[in-house]
């Protein structure tokens, strides 16, 4: 979660438009290449750790 919000923050202060960071449904982000890698690993890690949870809530840990 940190690392995704990392990136918006980053796109924020770079071009100084709140907007796109909090209606970031509507694709109108343009990230720079280094932003976008981040942001995909930011919701993979998210992915991964929603996926865990879920699998130690199943096994009763």
């Amino acid at each position: 979660m940190g690392l995704v919000l990392f990136v918006c923050a980053r796109y924020a202060r770079r071009t100084h438009e709140l907007r796109s960071v909090v209606l970031f449904w509507e694709r109108r982000l343009v990230l720079t290449r280094q932003e976008t890698h981040l942001q995909r690993a930011g919701v993979l890690l998210l992915s991964l750790g929603v996926a865990l949870r879920y699998l130690m809530v199943l096994q009763g840990l």
